[in-house]
């Protein structure tokens, strides 16, 4: 564990879409690791980010494949979450970004985890360690098969609770437009 305080952010699409609003989540990220904090940042790829390769793929075809799109907004999170993470460093605060599949995180074991109480967040527990900020792409994760799947919005935020809770670090909701997720209702969308 941390001589620090750890913060959980989680920021929603809304709230990372443009420049100037990643500098402000940077901005209020800078201040908390001023104040002697270590920063987890969730965030939820903005789709502004790929609107020219979402266009291009509804001009190739009618009915683009969920994979593919799902791919799509995958590359819109982890562009979102780099975006972020770059613009901490211009703030000077080291920082990484990070996918589901390395942090070992799963859509299960963070609904168990939630549950119960017990999530195994070694790998970002050590990436926090070596780091004032981590910022966590949150919108795909790579299934048992290989395959890759979006997260609903409501995994994203159980996840902020889960790990929060796991880190025992203080949680809060960056936007506002944000809820907090019924786990009853998650257990039924988990593949």
């Amino acid at each position: 564990m941390t001589a620090h305080r750890i913060v959980v952010r989680r920021y929603g699409p809304a709230a990372l879409h443009t420049v100037p609003l990643i500098r402000r989540a940077a901005l209020d990220a800078t201040r908390d690791v001023v104040g002697g904090d270590k920063i987890l940042m969730l965030s939820v790829g903005a789709s502004s980010f790929v609107a020219e390769p979402l266009r291009l793929a509804t001009e190739l075809t009618t009915r683009p494949a969920a994979r593919q799109r799902t791919h799509i907004l995958g590359a819109a999170d982890q562009i979102t979450a780099a975006l972020l993470a770059m613009a901490l460093h211009e703030l000077g605060v080291p920082a990484v970004s990070l996918t589901w599949d390395q942090t070992g995180l799963t859509p299960r074991s963070v609904t168990e985890g939630a549950r119960s109480g017990q999530l195994n967040c070694d790998r970002v527990r050590a990436a926090i360690e070596q780091h004032f900020a981590v910022v966590l792409a949150s919108a795909c994760f790579t299934t048992g098969d290989g395959d890759i799947s979006a997260l609903d919005d409501a995994v994203v935020g159980l996840a902020a609770i889960a790990l929060g809770r796991a880190l025992d670090a203080r949680y809060s909701v960056a936007d506002t437009r944000t809820y907090i997720p019924n786990p009853d209702r998650l257990e039924r969308t988990l593949p």
